[in-house]
């Protein structure tokens, strides 16, 4: 059954094993539609290795299905428990604003505004890159960036101007995740020392 050999192959541990399965799934999908139900089946599954392949093999196909799959995908793995599987929906989901036109960038942008605010809090590093590669194409698009931080500042990009964001360059961007979470974990040791 080809959901099982998925299955088996999207657990492998080496990520070429799971990325190859994956286009080799998006081909059968555009030979026969109704093999998405193996996607769909796949997304559900407990492992998240299995999951972070379905979304993969529903992100290869956006193009033939015209992202419906992959709409899917992002709706309901934006928030998964695991942070590869969330990074990875973030990863593909601005690969593909950003390879639209502004206006549809735009578009998408305030489509899929829920996600992007989830992943702006985010405690993961590879999902906030994705964010900053959104974020600075935003504002060198001329996007305002005011409206995603009209909740606050998220705890791991405090310290940043988001008025010059288009200006960031990614290391330092990387580097000040890193020091916020430094500071967070030496906050949390002290507390924990204290109560003791």
């Amino acid at each position: 059954c080809l959901a099982e050999l998925m299955r088996l192959f999207f657990s492998h541990p080496l990520w070429n094993v799971a990325e190859t399965a994956a286009s080799v799934l998006a081909t059968a999908i555009q030979r026969d539609p109704r093999r998405v139900a193996i996607v769909h089946e796949l997304m559900g599954d407990a492992r998240w290795r299995v999951r972070f392949g379905a979304v993969e093999a529903a992100y290869t196909i956006a193009h033939f299905d015209r992202m419906t799959l992959f709409h899917r995908a992002v709706l309901n793995h934006f928030a998964d428990p695991n942070s590869r599987v969330r990074a990875l929906c973030a990863e593909n989901l601005v690969s593909w604003i950003l390879e639209r036109t502004p206006r549809a960038r735009a578009r998408l942008i305030e489509e899929f505004e829920p996600q992007f605010r989830r992943w702006l809090y985010d405690d993961d590093c590879w999902v906030l890159e994705h964010v900053y590669r959104l974020l600075k194409a935003m504002a060198k698009d001329g996007i305002a960036l005011d409206d995603f931080f009209a909740g606050g500042c998220p705890p791991l990009l405090e310290g940043l101007d988001i008025a010059r964001f288009a200006e960031l360059p990614r290391a330092r961007f990387l580097m000040h995740i890193e020091e916020r979470q430094l500071a967070r974990m030496e906050a949390l040791k002290a507390s924990r020392s204290e109560e003791h």
